[in-house]
């Protein structure tokens, strides 16, 4: 609370709170909310949780207190996919929480990941529909990536989905490099951008977001981030995944 009162007097009224799971130590939680309440210092602030941890009462208290968008990490819309790596939610969990903060006026941000083990086309498209239904403020429509450390690379390495010189990190706009037996990374690619036209291009969407500004200069940021988002879907591959489960040095890095 001294940091909050120090930055409240340089005349920051905008917090990012960078708790991965925000609400998961209940005691930390209230302590931490009850604090923002009783020094009243108006802070506008974005944080990150999950449908499993907040609950009416946790978001209605966050509202209160300032909280105006949270990132929620949805994964797909197919209850396989998400047993497939242990995520502990069911999609009408999702819907319930979205729908509590668009009551409560707490924008959202859903993070979704194409191509995990057990990946469909079918369970991709199911995917995209379902995040049109909640309707989120905000999308990332991710790519599977084996990062260095996870079970996910362990288990693409064992099936030979990829190869253990890979080390790509970014899972937003590289390519992919996981061949399960299911989907191709061309086709993950595919989904992925097809993911990102549908779902932002659609009119009720761009409406929403064209009302929702309040200055000049906050048209020309969404302008550019749309046009920059819109513009990674056109990238094209320089290699594909025969060429680096060849040669792994020949994956641009």
């Amino acid at each position: 609370m001294d940091e909050l009162h120090y930055i409240h007097s340089l005349g920051i009224r905008e917090l990012w709170v960078k708790d991965l799971t925000f609400g998961v130590n209940r005691k930390h939680t209230s302590q931490f909310l009850e604090c923002l309440e009783a020094e009243n210092l108006k802070f506008n602030w974005v944080t990150l949780s999950r449908v499993d941890v907040v609950n009416e009462d946790l978001l209605e208290r966050m509202a209160r207190t300032g909280c105006h968008t949270i990132q929620f990490g949805v994964e797909s819309a197919d209850p396989d996919v998400l047993d497939s790596i242990d995520k502990g939610i069911a999609p009408e969990r999702v819907i319930e929480i979205f729908d509590l903060c668009r009551k409560l006026k707490i924008r959202t941000l859903a993070h979704f990941i194409i191509g995990l083990p057990g990946e469909t086309k079918s369970s991709a498209e199911h995917t995209i529909a379902f995040a049109k239904e909640i309707d989120p403020d905000f999308v990332s429509f991710n790519i599977a990536t084996p990062k260095m450390g996870t079970r996910l690379r362990d288990e693409a390495i064992e099936k030979g989905w990829t190869s253990a010189e890979v080390d790509v990190l970014d899972n937003s706009v590289a390519f992919p490099v996981l061949e399960t037996e299911q989907l191709k990374p061309a086709e993950v690619w595919e989904l992925r951008n097809r993911a990102i036209k549908e779902f932002h291009l659609r009119p009720k969407y761009i409406w929403r977001k064209l009302t929702s500004v309040s200055s000049p200069w906050e048209f020309w940021r969404m302008a550019m981030n749309g046009y920059a988002l819109l513009e990674s879907t056109l990238i094209k591959p320089k290699v594909s995944q025969e060429d680096f489960l060849g040669d792994p040095g020949a994956l641009p890095s």
